[in-house]
């Protein structure tokens, strides 16, 4: 459905698609002439008409980023920590870090690599609830009606109007193991009775290093007009303020920036241009052996360069 609503819109030069197990990927890639803000709204309004066609199965909507896929980060920060556990480094880095660059100009956005988002893991044991005569579906339903935040209703009358909520919901592994599961010949079976409960994460095979240490990265990919240098560098300017935002002890530290690549490259050809324009002058006073006719080529020279530039 939503390759057959993107189709529809116009300036679009190739479409590609890739699935895995869970996920879909769809690149755009638009004509040149077409304005990116412009395609971008395109793709929003399509997003938005294909929603009731998709699966009600997804856990969440379809969502796009301005970026071209082929494209390196620009620059990539390490979040560590060494006494907090990485779930609570994961939620600075990912709703205050990472939410922050988002919005800085130039920025297409800003990927979380090594992702801890703090989970409840349920193990459940086959034979245990083949005992108790429960099936899987069963005890996920049990799990999904106990973990679910939607409000239950409301309690009105002719003046006042009350909301139905729940107190007391599990909210890490020790409130998930009192959890009632089932009732068996009157007597309640918990979800500790017939699962292993654990607090983790929600996908153990991501994970991020820094100098052998577990950490959070975060890599900042700029859009495709966006200048390298001046994203580096505002997003360098944000690091100060989140020293002071963050606790103390969680450490800050950029990994790769290409910054540096670049200005070492611009330095490379000023200092080649400097050295070139010496020797041009040594070798036409070597051959004129004239002050005034040197003089004249040393200011031809930079005159010349600086009209090119122009």
């Amino acid at each position: 459905p939503l390759e057959r609503q993107l189709s529809t819109i116009a300036g679009i030069s190739s479409m590609t698609s890739t699935s895995t197990l869970g996920s879909t990927q769809i690149t755009l890639q638009f004509d040149l002439n077409r304005s990116i803000d412009g395609a971008a709204l395109d793709v929003q309004s399509a997003i938005s008409t294909t929603l009731p066609k998709l699966p009600k199965e997804m856990l969440t909507a379809p969502s796009f980023q301005k970026v071209n896929p082929a494209a390196a980060p620009v620059l990539f920060l390490a979040v560590s920590s060494d006494s907090l556990p990485l779930t609570t480094v994961n939620n600075y880095a990912q709703n205050i870090m990472a939410e922050r660059i988002s919005m800085v100009p130039g920025v297409a956005q800003a990927v979380i690599y090594g992702e801890k988002k703090f989970a409840v893991r349920i193990q459940a044991d086959p034979e245990k609830l083949a005992a108790q005569g429960m099936g899987f579906n069963q005890l996920g339903n049990a799990v999904a009606a106990a973990a679910s935040i939607t409000p239950l209703g409301t309690i009105y009358g002719q003046q006042q109007l009350f909301n139905i909520d729940i107190t007391g919901q599990p909210t890490d592994a020790a409130g998930f193991r009192e959890l009632i599961a089932a009732w068996k010949n009157g007597a309640p079976i918990k979800l500790g009775d017939i699962a292993t409960v654990i607090d983790g994460v929600e996908n153990t095979h991501h994970a991020g290093f820094i100098n052998n240490k577990p950490a959070i990265v975060i890599a900042v990919q700029r859009q495709p007009d966006a200048n390298t240098l001046e994203v580096v560098r505002q997003v360098s300017a944000l690091l100060p303020i989140f020293r002071d935002l963050l606790p103390a002890s969680i450490h800050i530290e950029p990994m790769f920036d290409r910054s540096i690549s670049i200005n070492d490259s611009v330095n490379d050809v000023k200092r080649t241009l400097a050295i070139t324009f010496i020797l041009v002058i040594a070798v036409i006073y070597l051959f004129l052996r004239r002050f005034r006719a040197t003089l004249i080529t040393a200011l031809a020279v930079p005159l010349s360069i600086a009209a090119c530039i122009g």
